[in-house]
């Protein structure tokens, strides 16, 4: 707005310069005419001096003429003034256009310090906006940095929410180890007789406590009745079973050898097997008050034997129940997408 506003008085300034050259002009032209005048005049008065001369040849025309020169004197004498007044004027218009070429110079040299200026403007403005754009670069990879971090604040999150779930899961199989191997050694110290003649066997598997307790012992042959002595075990481990019970699952498993049915009432060894954890179960039930909600029989007949079944040792060994004491599972819940390294 500076360089417009300068730029009009530029232009007025040389309107105006433009308009004294003018007058200046029109004024040398009178000046040049009024000096023509002036030497007419000069001729004039020389002739009247002739005529003046030759007036004293008539009185009445050397008044005519006295007049006449009078009047060209009166003439001369306002044009003279006329030219002193333009010569005066000339000088004013001189001096006022001296002035105006200072100015038109200091404004020309202030238009030049307004360029230079504006130069080193549109430079810095340049600069500006190159680091506007620098910023404007590193802000939008600071924002994505932040996102992200959050991102990483949700995984590290995630992750400890799921480390401390472990950790209260591995708690819970700790207790579930200990409670088991407590109930270990109580079954080990009321069967203690039975493993030592091996009419049962105790072992930590990985589905849980496995008593094993042989048929041969429990029952009679080809019967599914339990007998005195197969009461009396069975009685045994009903008896830890109901004191140490701990929303354990109780699995009851029949198993016989291979030797087929020939002389009993039963169709095969899948139904015996059945019958026999069935009885075993019924026996537990009444002997105790465990929940039957938690209890559970299956029938394997020979397809799972321990033992060689073409010896008698072996099929000894194979004609068995198998009492399972299995804790509750717990479900430890898979952790969706990737972990983020570095957790602490």
């Amino acid at each position: 707005q500076e360089l417009s506003a300068l730029t009009d008085q530029l232009t007025q300034a040389k309107n105006k310069i433009a308009e004294l050259e003018q007058a200046a002009g029109a004024k040398e032209e009178a000046l040049s005419q009024n000096q023509s005048s002036l030497a007419n005049l000069k001729n004039e008065k020389d002739q009247l001096a002739n005529q003046l001369t030759q007036a004293n040849q008539g009185a009445s025309e050397q008044a005519v003429q006295l007049k006449a020169s009078q009047e060209k004197v009166k003439a001369l004498e306002a044009l003279t003034e006329q030219l002193t007044q333009a010569k005066n004027k000339i000088a004013e218009l001189e001096t006022a256009s001296s002035t105006k070429d200072q100015a038109l110079n200091d404004n020309l040299s202030s238009l030049e310090t307004l360029k230079t200026e504006k130069d080193q403007l549109a430079n810095q403005l340049t600069q500006a906006t190159q680091a506007t754009t620098e910023q404007a670069t590193q802000l939008k990879a600071s924002q994505d940095k932040l996102k992200e971090l959050s991102v990483l604040t949700d995984q590290l999150t995630s992750a400890k929410n799921k480390i401390a779930e472990l950790e209260q899961a591995v708690g819970a199989k700790d207790v579930q180890v200990a409670d088991l191997k407590s109930m270990m050694d109580k079954l080990k110290e009321s069967l203690e007789s039975e493993l030592d003649s091996y009419k049962a066997k105790l072992e930590m598997a990985q589905r849980g406590i496995v008593v094993q307790v042989l048929t041969d012992v429990s029952f009679d042959s080809g019967s599914a009745h339990l007998s005195q002595e197969g009461k009396r075990i069975i009685q045994k481990i009903a008896n830890v079973l109901e004191n140490e019970e701990k929303n354990y699952r109780i699995l009851i498993e029949g198993h016989t050898d291979n030797r087929p049915i020939q002389y009993s009432r039963w169709k095969s060894n899948w139904q015996l097997s059945s019958e026999r954890a069935l009885s075993v179960l019924d026996s537990i039930l009444k002997e105790s008050k465990i929940d039957p909600s938690r209890c559970s029989i299956a029938g394997f007949g020979e397809q799972r034997p321990i033992g060689d079944n073409s010896i008698p040792e072996g099929r000894r060994q194979n004609r068995r129940v198998e009492i399972i004491i299995q804790p509750e599972i717990i479900k430890i819940r898979k952790p969706q997408g990737p972990l983020p390294s570095g957790l602490p």
